[in-house]
This record gives C-alpha cells, sequence and structure tokens, in this order.
C-alpha cells in the first residue's frame, strides 16, 4: 500500500510464482469502507453488471443490476462480475464519496451483513453493521493463471 501525495490510498497485488508448474488463484482485496450510516449509504457504477447473491441458494442464476446504485436495507452479498473501472460509494450521512479506481481487477464484491448475521460474528459487536459498507475488488469468476518462474512471463500484477 502506498499513500500518494493527493491522499489517496493506492493498493496492488503482486505474485510470484517460485514453482515449477503454473498455478491459478482468485482473489479479493477485503476492504471495510466506513460510513456514517448505513441507511444513508451506496455504492454506483454497477448497473447493468451481472451477480450472484449470496443470500440465494447455490447454483441461483445470475442477476442484472438494474438501480443506478446498490443501497442496504438489509443484507446485502454480491459477487459482481466484469464491472466497470470505477465504483464510487456514496456516504450522505457524513456528505462524501469514495472513488474506488479498480485497475486490472474485473470483478467486485458488495457486503453488508445487516442485523441477524453481525450478531452471529463473534469479532463484531451487534450494532456495527450500521457503520460500514464492504466493496472489494478482485479476480473472482476468472482464476489467473501465473506461470512458473522457469517460463519467460515469472509475476502478475494485479
Amino acid at each position: 500500500m502506498t499513500v500518494l501525495e493527493d491522499g489517496s490510498l493506492q493498493t496492488a497485488l503482486r505474485v510470484k510464482n517460485t514453482g515449477s508448474k503454473q498455478f491459478a488463484f482468485t482473489c479479493a482485496l477485503h476492504t471495510y469502507f466506513t460510513v456514517g450510516h448505513i441507511s444513508g449509504a451506496s455504492v454506483k457504477g454497477l448497473k447493468g453488471c451481472t451477480y450472484e447473491d449470496g443470500l440465494q441458494p447455490p447454483g441461483s442464476p445470475a442477476v442484472t443490476e438494474e438501480d443506478d446504485a446498490v443501497r442496504f436495507e438489509g443484507e446485502v452479498d454480491r459477487v459482481y462480475g466484469t464491472t466497470n473501472s470505477l465504483l464510487t460509494i456514496h456516504d450522505d450521512t457524513n456528505s462524501r464519496e469514495v472513488n474506488i479506481h479498480k485497475n486490472n481487477f474485473p470483478d467486485a464484491v458488495v457486503w453488508n451483513p445487516w442485523i441477524e448475521k453481525t450478531k452471529s460474528l463473534a469479532d463484531m459487536p451487534d450494532e456495527d453493521y450500521q457503520k460500514f459498507v464492504c466493496v472489494e475488488v478482485g479476480a473472482i469468476r476468472q482464476p489467473v493463471s501465473v506461470q512458473c518462474s522457469s517460463e519467460k512471463s515469472q509475476k502478475h500484477s494485479i
């Protein structure tokens, strides 16, 4: 991670294969963003993207996001594939925006556990779901392949 001169935070993931065989991996940068109150938070930049809804039974068909912004009125657990390169968290309570530039990460996760799930999380106070939104960038749907060190390309940056 690097804090840039403009005050923004830059995060990079570099994977190097030191083995003798190619391997594939998936990943997500698990980031929680503080908001004034979850009722005033939304995530923009996902309209038209398809997602798997973690609240539905496994194997349920993907859904297309129809709203301009994902709002939180209950638990949200979604994996969006091939999203826009810019996602924006709107925090109306604090009158601010957080821009997330995804660069080489194709996918994104949007999550908030809401009331009941938060109560089941041992490491989270019961009311804390009101204070954050999780927006993770990653390579989730399509694994990334990394060649072995003896091959031409040995590093992969996303």
